[in-house]
């Protein structure tokens, strides 16, 4: 009975030490695995459009700079827009040391007061009854700094600017105010112009319209500039 027990333990030692050879030969030819390389492709270019030319209308809305001056900018834009917020506070000083104090651009502000933004429509009311009293680009600077719109606000800052609280408040439901607005967003809207704030930059020609290309958002100096210049030429 020894002798069988024997031979069973040298037969499973026997079988385990083949099995460990086996692995061992096994663990020692195999090739390391070489991670497939992926091709990285570049993004072919963009096809590069010519800027979109449009023939906008100055009509009859407030103008900073020289009225002969060579480049025209017609901004379409409202006060409640963050964007137009940063172009007023950040990009227009810049555009304005450079080029409109300078007498190489005129500055043409539009209204586009956006549907959504409940506060948008009566700013804009109230910039253009302050400028019924000549006071049109200091409320423009003060609704865009303090950013404060609401109908108080506004009451507040035509009491700041010294105007006539009587004249103001009935310019404030005189519909032909109101009647300007919508004409300045519909000639946006024939322009193709949808969000705010947009820009229509072309040379001056002396008329009450003009050629030029559309830039659209709150875009940094450099692109303007780069725009101007160009018609400056």
């Amino acid at each position: 009975m020894m002798k069988v027990i024997d031979r069973i333990v040298l037969w499973l030692i026997l079988l385990f030490s083949i099995m460990t050879f086996s692995l061992a030969i096994a663990i020692y030819t195999k090739k390391p695995s070489v991670p497939e390389r992926r091709v990285e492709r570049s993004q072919p270019p963009l096809p590069q459009t010519p800027p979109e030319k449009i023939t906008a209308s100055i009509d009859d809305d407030p103008v900073k700079g020289k009225e002969d001056a060579p480049v025209i900018i017609v901004e379409f834009s409202e006060y409640q827009c963050p964007f137009c917020r940063r172009f007023a506070l950040q990009t227009l000083p810049q555009i304005k040391s450079e080029y409109i104090d300078t007498g190489k651009v005129k500055l043409v502000f539009r209204d586009y007061p956006l549907p959504f933004h409940n506060f948008a429509r009566d700013a804009a009311k109230a910039a253009n009854c302050a400028g019924k009293e000549g006071k049109y680009w200091e409320m423009h600077d003060l609704l865009f700094s303090s950013g404060n719109l609401s109908p108080d606000d506004l009451r507040n800052h035509a009491k700041q600017l010294g105007l006539n609280m009587k004249k103001f408040e009935a310019c404030m439901q005189d519909p032909e105010v109101d009647a300007e607005i919508t004409k300045d967003m519909n000639d946006a809207n024939q322009y193709g112009i949808r969000g705010t704030p947009s820009f229509i930059i072309g040379r001056n020609k002396g008329g009450s319209t003009f050629e030029g290309e559309i830039l659209r958002g709150a875009l940094p100096f450099e692109s303007f500039k780069n725009v101007i210049d160009k018609y400056l030429k």
